[in-house]
Parts: structure tokens; sequence; C-alpha cells
């Protein structure tokens, strides 16, 4: 009998602790707890933040914005805020999650140890923001507001205007009016922006993740310059990369299966000899031909 009075004497406390606490999380509209912001979005960009919540609150959630990555109890408690519009008791307590939205023209920027007055859209700056905010707990008991507040989880927000480092082009492969251009970033780089230009004069342009890139639509024969510029997850852009350069030929797809059975760039019929380049070119001059008679 004296365990079942204490296993039930647990479970009603902890039933208790269940409905007396809050939990609230503050996240981004792509559900993500983080984001990334540049100087060009400073001008009209607004930023949705959406809060979700359990538990029953006594009082309204203050949320706020902050510099650093520290949160406390109360906007009032920060050095550097912009308060956001409260979420009611009502609908905290009802709705359960909601959304607010801020500017990013509204980021505290505080001075920095220069002195200097730092503000949205300066350059060469990377920081770092918290979305903030705190309610407190109606006491299962008493049904009284608890003395002590509850913070919610923040969502992190990153003011970026450095740009990254110039991708690298590792690797150009000619194909038949086409080159396929190996590009590599460093481990900020979100995207790559690679330009081919005759003569100084764009033909095309695609932005993509590194990696492996295909331009289309060239002229066998014809030499192009080739430009990859590292754009990150806050839109910066990167100065170019050193510029390469390929000329497509006319290879009716034997190229490419010779890549495929292992064949290197470099390097003629002469210089086959009797090694694993030898062997995959007449790998692959085997499968061009047999796909060759097949489509004849």
């Amino acid at each position: 009998m004296r365990t079942l009075l204490i296993s039930a004497a647990v479970l009603l406390c902890t039933a208790a602790s269940a409905q007396t606490a809050v939990q609230v999380n503050l996240r981004f509209a792509n559900g993500t707890e983080s984001v990334s912001v540049s100087p060009r979005d400073c001008g009209n960009r607004r930023v949705v933040v959406t809060w979700t919540a359990s538990g029953t609150a006594c009082q309204e959630l203050a949320v706020w914005l902050t510099e650093g990555t520290e949160c406390k109890e109360t906007a009032d408690a920060q050095t550097t805020r912009y308060s956001l519009t409260s979420v009611t008791q009502t609908t905290l307590n009802q709705t359960r999650t909601g959304t607010l939205e801020f500017s990013v023209s509204s980021l505290p920027f505080s001075a920095p140890t220069d002195g200097g007055t730092r503000s949205c859209g300066v350059g060469d700056v990377e920081q770092e923001f918290r979305v903030c905010g705190s309610t407190k707990a109606t006491d299962f008991y008493t049904g009284a507001c608890s003395t002590t507040v509850t913070k919610a989880s923040p969502g992190k927000i990153v003011y970026d205007s450095k740009a990254p480092e110039p991708p690298t082009i590792e690797s150009v492969a000619q194909l038949d009016k086409a080159l396929r251009v190996e590009v590599a970033g460093t481990s900020d780089v979100n995207e790559v922006r690679l330009v081919a230009l005759r003569d100084g004069n764009v033909v095309s342009q695609q932005t993509r993740g590194p990696g492996s890139i295909q331009v289309e639509g060239l002229e066998n024969e014809v030499t192009y310059q080739l430009e990859a510029y590292a754009i990150d997850a806050a839109g910066n852009e990167s100065s170019s990369a050193a510029t390469a350069e390929g000329t497509p030929i006319k290879t009716l797809g034997f190229y490419e299966k010779y890549r495929e059975a292992g064949g290197k760039e470099t390097g003629g019929c002469g210089a086959t000899g009797g090694g694993l380049a030898g062997s995959a070119v007449l790998t692959a001059l085997g499968f061009w031909l047999f796909s060759r008679r097949n489509r004849s």
C-alpha cells in the first residue's frame, strides 16, 4: 500500500509539473533556428519569426531582439534591444502558435570598440543577434503566477557583410559544344556563380552549388574564358576565382566514355602505353563504337 501511495504521489507531482511548465520556441518561417542577412537586406527585407507554446502562461509573451549570444530574463535587462509586439496571454494559451515580423534594419547594433557608430548596412562585419522571449507560468495548485521567469528557446540571426573567399576552378573538361567545370568552394559557400565569356563578352552564366557545372550551347573550337564567384548564406559574393579557359571540341561522345572509363584529360593515343590509360581508351572506344552502331 505504501508503494502505491508513493507511486501515486510521484504521478501527481509529475502531472502538476507538466501543467505548470510553459515552453516557448522561437523559430524562423522556414523552421530553422538561425537565419543569415546581409547589407542588401537592410532596405526592405522583413524576417518572420514563428512562435509555438505549450503549458499555461499567466502573462503575455514579451519578444525582443538583442545583440550578442545571450538572452536575459527580460527585455529591460538587455543592454541593446529592439522590442517586438508582445503575444497576449489569451493568444499564447489558446492559439499556441503564431508569427511576428520585424525589419532587418531594426537589428540593435551597438557601437564597436573604436567608438564609431554601427548600423545596418555597414560592411566587412559578421555579428550575431538573438530573438528572445519570456513569460511566466500559472501555478498548478494555487492558480497564481509563478515567480520564475520562463525564457523562450531563442532564434539566432547572423548579420554577415563579409565576402567569402573566391572559389577554385579545379578542372575544365572539353565536351561537344559544352564545357564541364569543376568548382570547389570553402565551407561557408552556399552557391557558385559561373560565368562564361567569349572575347570578354558574357555568353552564359548560371548559379548552382559547388561541384560539377556544365556550360551548354557553346561553339566548338572556340576558346572561352571562365570566371567563378562564391556566394555565402547571406548572399555576399566573392571576387572572381583565377580565370580559366576551355575550348569545346567535336567528340561524338567518345571523350565522355573515355573519361567514364578512367581516362585522364591530358595525353593522346601515343601516351596510352599498356597501362590503365590505354585500357581506358580501348574500353571507352568499345562502348563508343557499340553505342554508335546501335544508334545507326
